[in-house]
């Protein structure tokens, strides 16, 4: 049987084990893990862009087991379809594990020692290098950072990134990556490419009204 064909008779059969017998509560166990492992992590890696198979694979392990612990210790009390629950319970875990191994750290202590590596042979790298020399790189990423402030929600969200990793520069798909780290929501790449392309305009501004540029 497919996860496709699952139907609310069974769903509710099996819901019922799950709260039986230790015999009834295996097989309908087994049953649900049989039915849903696949399917799970296909939903895992198409809705959820930036998540490995490996990550997906783990996500609906750790959810199986999460269910299996609450079937165990008596907590077990559904509301609405198994199916449900488990797609909900899977998708979780995968963001739980997306936040916990996420590969980007706040870089406030190498504030200006990364820069340069980022931004080398590039106007804007060679701008931002005079910046520093000069003492107001700080000066420039503060009132980028003010200028964030005014923005509309989705922009400011995007602008929030790109400001607390300055001076480095993530490109949109880490940008996109960050954001779903930070929310658990997906933003498209295009969304992120307009929004960093008027925010980038604004940092070349600061810099250029520094005469840097």
């Amino acid at each position: 049987m497919a996860a496709a064909d699952w139907n609310e008779d069974l769903d509710l059969q099996c819901q019922l084990d799950l709260l039986g017998s230790d015999e009834e509560k295996r097989k309908a166990f087994e049953l649900l893990f049989a039915e849903f492992k696949e399917p799970l992590m296909i939903y895992l890696e198409r809705k959820i862009p930036y998540i490995s198979a490996a990550s997906a694979a783990d996500a609906v392990q750790l959810a199986f087991i999460a269910l299996w612990e609450k079937v165990t210790d008596g907590s077990f009390n559904p509301e609405g379809s198994l199916r449900s629950l488990l797609f909900t319970m899977a998708r979780n875990k995968a963001v739980d594990l997306w936040r916990a191994g996420s590969r980007y750290t706040h870089i406030d202590d190498e504030f200006l020692t990364k820069s340069t590596e980022n931004l080398k042979e590039t106007k804007v790298g060679e701008a931002w290098k005079r910046a520093q020399k000069m003492g107001v790189a700080m000066e420039i990423c503060a009132e980028f950072k003010k200028f964030v402030a005014s923005l509309p929600p989705k922009q400011k969200l995007i602008a929030t990134v790109m400001a607390d990793f300055l001076p480095d520069w993530l490109d949109d798909r880490g940008i996109a990556e960050e954001l779903f780290r930070r929310t658990g929501n997906v933003v498209p790449v295009v969304e992120v490419k307009g929004a960093k392309e008027a925010l980038t305009k604004k940092f070349r501004d600061l810099l250029a009204k520094k005469a840097f540029l």
